[in-house]
């Protein structure tokens, strides 16, 4: 899908679903000015809200879209592959070309009956940056999930009415452009094109070596890190010291090597940096107040010129009274991981052990898992 765009929607932060952007942008583009018009593509955005992609890869909730990694790795290779969803690029594209002036001329028809003005609406300026409003209304104005979480095995629907005043324009103009004929069945055959050709795409932005890494951490905390608000859904960049000790557990030698090291540490600390300074600026550049945008940038410096600092030798911290650049000789007498969380547990007031192990429950982990002082699973084969 090619568009020019006279006034395109700027990238950046966006809580919103590539699968649900991609084709909302093109219905809200003006085929011969280019124009992109912020009314329409609401409308768009919050009738494409009933499809999740739960409903064609169940083991890809949470996916929006955005992490190649995310649907290049064997997981979602897999679910990719059992969802019998792809199909040549050129289907697609000739599917796209036969049915975007059907759904343009719908989008006048709505516009015709409905003031779908930024200002009637009640949206943002642009709402493909600042998502909030959408991503509001797609929890006011959908209904029909058949789990908590906003889980659904099947294609939601609008509601009747609007609960909240301020969605009750944009509800209306929703039902009156999914109520056009063939329009349902035109955006369900859409969304399946989204969701593949995003799959097929993310095969050739990911370097293989990477993808061997991402592979190899566990189910378990990969979920953790795609769920931590503090890094935007990053995996790989952000927890690259953490990832690389997960891949060394196995010898405690070689996870030490790695620690005591003035190349690797500096290295990964500087990348954990700037890729924790990616995420945020996803998850929160185009919200974030001028005081937060001033104070995040040298936060990250100071976290990276921190953790470089404690690894150097004139600097360099201990763990219980060894010497953080001696952990290979140190290793033997280490205490045993049961006895550190033992010792980090009683000094946990009773409401915090309880927060804990709720947390643990909904990571499916035992408490004892969850509350590994060392963050490492068992070592990969």
């Amino acid at each position: 899908m090619t568009m020019r765009l006279s006034r395109p929607p700027p990238k950046g932060c966006t809580a919103m679903c590539k699968f649900h952007e991609d084709i909302a942008i093109d219905i809200a583009t003006n085929p011969q000015s280019g124009e992109f018009s912020p009314g329409a593509f609401a409308v768009a955005r919050m009738v494409l809200a009933r499809y999740h992609i739960e409903q064609y890869m169940p083991e890809m909730f949470g996916c929006d879209g955005r992490g190649a990694y995310a649907m290049a790795c064997a997981r979602g290779a897999a679910a990719f592959q059992r969802s019998r969803l792809e199909v040549p690029p050129e289907e697609i594209s000739a599917y796209r070309d036969a049915h975007i002036a059907s759904l343009h001329e719908a989008m006048a028809q709505t516009q015709s009956r409905h003031d779908l003005s930024v200002k009637a609406l009640g949206l943002p300026k642009n709402p493909v940056k600042d998502a909030r409003f959408l991503d509001e209304g797609a929890v006011e104005l959908i209904e029909g999930y058949t789990h908590e979480n906003y889980y659904s095995e099947v294609p939601l629907h609008l509601k009747a009415q609007a609960h909240k005043p301020e969605f009750v324009p944009l509800l209306g103009a929703a039902q009156d452009f999914l109520a056009q004929p063939g329009i349902e069945a035109t955006l369900r055959q859409m969304m399946e094109h989204s969701l593949a050709r995003n799959f097929m795409a993310a095969r050739t932005k990911v370097r293989p070596s990477l993808m061997k890494l991402y592979d190899m951490v566990p189910p378990k905390i990969m979920a953790l890190f795609q769920t931590c608000a503090s890094c935007g859904g990053s995996v790989v960049g952000p927890h690259l010291p953490c990832i690389g000790l997960m891949v060394a557990a196995g010898s405690s030698t070689t996870a030490a090597a790695i620690i005591s090291n003035p190349v690797a540490v500096p290295a990964m600390s500087l990348l954990a940096a700037g890729s924790g300074y990616l995420s945020w600026n996803k998850l929160r550049g185009a919200t974030a107040g001028p005081i937060e945008r001033v104070l995040m940038k040298p936060a990250f410096v100071l976290a990276a010129g921190g953790m470089i600092a404690m690894h150097l030798p004139m600097f360099g911290h201990d763990h219980g009274g060894h010497d953080h650049h001696n952990h290979g000789a140190a290793a033997q007498s280490v205490p045993a991981a049961s006895n550190l969380k033992a010792a980090w547990r009683e000094g946990l007031d009773a409401g915090r052990v309880a927060r804990i192990e709720q947390q643990a429950r909904a990571a499916g982990m035992s408490a004892d898992e969850f509350m590994n002082p060392t963050c490492i699973p068992a070592a990969p084969q």
